[in-house]
């Protein structure tokens, strides 16, 4: 599903050129659950930012269901990111003045296929809530929740246009003990009913959630391993 190819990215910073990935050989299965770890300044933050076509590569490929997504234009980039893949922050970025189902069904306003139906995925959003437990708390807004709710109304946000990947950057960073087990034990369902997911954590405790662990260090693979 995911393959990349020689994967290098450089920033200018002061004049010079400071190399966050240095060559990264990866693929990712239909259906893997893979959690990406490495030090501050290891380039997992770089490498999640370019799966999610949020950033582009210097030089290197990289395919998302056999398509090249670095020959795409922004439209066509833009349109792939929210029809194919699901982010959870560790942020939330959840808007304050939209109600948490408002929030959810988001995605829809940057849908630029016409024949999306939209009340099928407000429907579907609905569902999402339920399983997530909120289904009391459409209505609410995000600073009537907790932390632990939040997120999971952000997991739910993520997978309402049903995407192929959901992508995890530290989802349970800014949650207490009882919260993140929580949402980790809403992620884990979600790969054993078949979900593609790449999380990037810097919690080793976090990381044995996943069968696959890919652990960066200075812009390389430095070791990949499954359970």
């Amino acid at each position: 599903m995911i393959h990349l190819s020689g994967i290098e990215r450089s920033y200018n910073m002061s004049g010079q050129s400071v190399r966050a990935l240095a060559g990264v050989d990866l693929d990712v299965a239909r259906g893997e659950f893979v959690a990406i770890t490495g030090s501050s300044g290891s380039g997992k933050s770089t490498l999640l930012n370019i799966l999610g076509c949020l950033d582009q590569p210097t030089s290197g490929s990289y395919q998302l269901d056999g398509e090249n997504v670095a020959g795409l234009d922004d439209e066509a980039t833009s349109d792939l990111r929210n029809r194919r893949i699901g982010f959870v922050f560790q942020s939330f970025h959840l808007l304050p003045r939209l109600s948490v189902l408002e929030n959810v069904t988001l995605p829809l306003r940057f849908a630029h296929n016409a024949n999306v139906d939209h009340a099928a995925v407000e429907s579907h959003a609905r569902e999402l809530l339920e399983r997530v437990g909120l289904g009391e708390r459409l209505h609410h807004r995000p600073n009537e929740l907790s932390g632990g709710q939040v997120q999971r109304a952000a997991v739910a946000r993520a997978l309402v246009m049903k995407p192929s990947l959901l992508l995890a950057d530290e989802p349970t960073g800014n949650l207490d003990s009882k919260s993140a087990a929580d949402v980790m034990g809403l992620i884990d369902q979600l790969h054993r009913e078949g979900q593609t997911v790449v999380l990037v954590t810097h919690d080793n405790e976090i990381a044995e959630h996943a069968p696959r662990h890919v652990r960066l260090r200075d812009g390389r693979v430095e070791h990949d391993t499954s359970k």
